[in-house]
């Protein structure tokens, strides 16, 4: 086995990858697990990890970018430490997995696609969960910093404003089901 390191953005690493690392064109380029949700446009634009998945998808390659939402208490303590406690490790292991296992019949038709795609996990999944086809929400945070008692700015996680469409990527995932979306950029170019 060749194991090969690289400094740089989600998107740089996997473009390296791709370029000089892979002898041929892989058939899917996987991005995450983001610890913390990349639901709405908002947040979607500015990951990281869709920022990797993307750089496959620019170059041809079927490209999925996964990230789990955090409660607010979970966030704080793997922002803070970059790890989390053991049973909830554990516990979101457990969810992964489970998913996962749901979800491997649609990452062939993925790799048959050279599309784009994202995968959003729930805190909790509900008892019965479903993977659900979504659509992004247009829902925005606002700002993105909040102001210390020095006067200085440190950046935050705000939360999403409303969305009142239960077909969005937010609501889905707020409900316990595990949201998946299509990120369609073609229109673009």
């Amino acid at each position: 086995r060749k194991f090969t390191t690289f400094e740089g953005t989600p998107a740089d690493c996997v473009n390296f990858g791709l370029h000089h690392v892979c002898p041929k064109k892989p058939d899917l380029v996987m991005s995450g697990i983001n610890m913390g949700y990349n639901v709405s446009l908002s947040y979607i634009l500015s990951s990281g990890t869709v920022g990797a998945a993307m750089e496959g998808y620019l170059d041809g390659v079927p490209s999925l970018s996964i990230s789990q939402q955090l409660n607010a208490d979970l966030f704080k303590y793997w922002h803070g430490e970059r790890d989390l406690p053991v049973n909830e490790s554990a516990r979101l292991k457990e969810q992964f997995f489970a998913v996962l296992k749901t979800f491997e019949s649609k990452l062939e038709e993925l790799k048959a696609s050279e599309e784009l795609w994202a995968l959003e996990l729930p805190c909790v999944l509900k008892e019965n969960w479903e993977i659900i086809e979504t659509r992004p929400s247009r829902a925005h945070y606002g700002s993105a910093f909040v102001q210390n008692k020095d006067g200085g700015y440190s950046h935050c996680s705000p939360r999403l404003k409303e969305d009142n469409d239960p077909t969005s990527d937010l609501n889905v995932m707020e409900s316990g089901n595990v949201a998946f979306n299509k990120l369609d950029f073609k229109g673009l170019c």
